[in-house]
Formats: structure tokens, C-alpha cells, sequence
């Protein structure tokens, strides 16, 4: 942002060199003392070099004037020059006749020469005064000329430096988003794998597991493989909370939703499967008040895979007999 004021700051001060006015127009998301902070910077840097300016021009006008004052003598001076000739000639006819001093002709040529070298004074100072005048035109329109090339100057460097901002901006923003997470729905966060700043995260590496906050919470079981063939899709389950000891609290019931198809290798099990159990509801009853389940708690699934009856137990030993005994020979 300073670089984009700094910009904006610097062509208001050329465009008002060139002749164009002053408009200045602050970034948006300027704070309001900053930017009449700035309007008054620029107009007391426009003011300075109009100062300079303005005391040109009145040497300027001082060298006019004293060119047309030196006009007005070397005018009147060759409007007399005439008169003294004509009284200059009188006196030599009277001289040559006898009718007039001597010293009377001196003085009037004396006089008549003094008046000749005055105006030609007066006209080497109307040249002179005309010439500074026009030095001091020059002078103008060089300290504008300069004072606008060096804002140009100053334009173009401002430029470069916020079109370098604008890079480092879009660097920094790219660069943020490459360092933050965003999941894809709202919930809490479990298995999280990296818990220091700073640590270093592998890639293709899950960072952790959001389970969403607006879907029923899911209950996932490991089961040994010997018992895949016992658990089918929809069989109801009983769940057993660690921190609500099913003794006091009871148990949760459900439902099996789903079966993996393929075993992972559990590092304290061997190969399992993954079992995904659809919780009935999402709340333990605690001191009379129904107290929701949060994602993260560890339980523990039974799976009713069906029903005996009493008879079945008494029997089952003496069947197992008469099938081991119809086999030995």
C-alpha cells in the first residue's frame, strides 16, 4: 500500500507540472490522516518550486522595467537630440556674424554630445535589460522542465517499485495458501501427526483425520480375520464407551454398516478388517441429562451374530462327541 501511495503521490505532482491541475486520489484502505498527510507533502513540494518560479518571474519583471525605463530615456533623448542641433547651428550663424559668446556654442555642443552618450547608455540598457529578461524566461521553463523530468523520473521508479510489491504480495499470498489447510467440511480434528512448529511433514503423508461435525458420528472396530465370516452387514452391535463404563452407563446400540473388503495389517493384530458401525444414537445418558458423544472416543463393539437356545448348550458338547466318534475307526 505505501508503495502504491508513494506512486500515486509523485504523478499527481507530475501531472500538475504539466499543466494538467492536481489530483490526487489516495489508495482505497487509506487511513484518512494519511492521506491529507500526503495531499499536503505534494502541495508544499509544487509550492516550492512555484516559489522559485514566481521569484524568476520577478526578476523578469524587474529587468522589463528597467529595460522600458531605459526605452523611455533613450526616446527622449533622441527627441532632444534635433533641438540641440537646430540651436547648435543658430548659434554658429550668429557666432560667425559676431552676435553671439563663444562659450555659448561650447556648452551647447558639450551638451549635445552628453545627451548622445546618454542615449546610447539608455539603449545598451534597454538591450541588456531585454537579454536578462529573457534568461530569466529560460530559467522558468528550465527549473519546470527539470522539476517535471525528475517527477517523471521518480513516476518511473515508483512504478518498478510497486509492480515489485505487487509480486512480493502475490508471492506472499501464494505462499500462505501453500501453508494453510483448509478441510473440506467443518468437524474435529483427530490423528493429528504433526503436534511441533516447525516439523518436518513427508510427502503424500495423511496430516490428520477431520470427521465432520453435521454427519452422524460412525463408530470404526477392527475384527480379527477368524470372525469375518461371523459379522454380516446390518447385524445389531452393542458399543461399550471406555470413559462411560457400560456397567453404570450401559452401551450404545447400532447397527454393522459396512465390511472392508480387503484385511489391513494391524501392527498389534496381524491382518484385520475394518468395521464401520452406524450408531442408533449419539448420546450417553449422565446424571439424567443426555450428554453427546464427541469423535475420538475409544470403545469397544459386540456384534450379536445371533441367538441360542438352552437346549443348544447341553447339546452342542454331545454332538460334537457323536460326530468325533462316527469318524474314528
Amino acid at each position: 500500500r505505501n508503495a502504491e501511495l508513494k506512486l500515486r503521490a509523485i504523478r499527481a505532482i507530475a501531472d500538475a507540472l504539466s499543466g494538467r491541475g492536481l489530483r490526487f486520489v489516495a489508495p482505497a484502505g487509506t487511513p484518512p490522516e494519511i492521506a491529507d498527510t500526503q495531499r499536503r507533502l505534494i502541495a508544499a513540494q509544487i509550492a516550492e518550486i512555484e516559489a522559485t518560479t514566481a521569484s524568476l518571474a520577478d526578476a523578469r519583471s524587474s529587468a522589463l522595467a528597467d529595460a522600458q525605463a531605459a526605452q523611455a530615456t533613450a526616446r527622449r533623448l533622441a527627441d532632444t537630440g534635433p533641438m540641440l542641433d537646430r540651436q547648435i547651428e543658430s548659434m554658429n550663424r550668429l557666432d560667425r556674424r559676431g552676435y553671439a559668446p563663444g562659450q555659448r556654442l561650447i556648452e551647447l555642443e558639450r551638451q549635445r554630445r552628453a545627451e548622445a552618450g546618454d542615449r546610447e547608455v539608455a539603449l545598451a540598457q534597454v538591450d541588456r535589460g531585454n537579454a536578462e529578461a529573457r534568461k530569466f524566461d529560460q530559467q522558468v521553463l528550465q527549473t519546470r522542465e527539470q522539476a517535471r523530468r525528475l517527477a517523471l523520473v521518480d513516476v518511473a521508479e515508483a512504478e518498478a517499485e510497486a509492480i515489485q510489491r505487487r509480486e512480493e504480495v502475490t508471492k506472499a499470498m501464494q505462499l500462505s495458501r501453500f501453508q494453510r489447510l483448509l478441510a473440506p467440511v467443518a468437524g474435529t480434528v483427530q490423528q493429528l501427526e504433526v503436534t511441533t512448529i516447525g516439523g518436518v511433514v513427508e510427502a503424500a503423508k495423511p496430516l490428520m483425520t477431520v470427521v465432520p461435525s453435521e454427519g452422524a458420528l460412525e463408530v470404526q472396530a477392527k475384527m480379527l480375520n477368524k470372525d469375518v465370516g461371523l459379522v454380516r452387514e446390518g447385524q445389531p452391535v452393542a458399543v461399550k464407551l471406555e470413559a462411560f463404563p457400560f456397567t453404570r452407563y450401559g452401551t450404545v446400540p447400532g447397527r454393522v454398516r459396512s465390511i472392508s473388503r480387503d484385511a489391513v495389517q494391524d501392527k498389534d493384530l496381524g491382518l484385520v478388517y475394518v468395521v464401520t458401525v452406524a450408531l442408533d444414537r449419539d448420546y450417553v445418558v449422565v446424571g439424567g441429562r443426555q450428554l453427546r458423544l464427541a469423535p475420538g472416543l475409544a470403545a469397544t463393539v459386540d456384534v450379536k451374530t445371533g441367538t441360542r437356545r438352552i437346549i443348544s448348550y447341553l447339546l452342542s458338547p454331545l454332538q460334537t462327541t457323536i460326530s468325533q466318534a462316527a469318524r474314528e475307526r
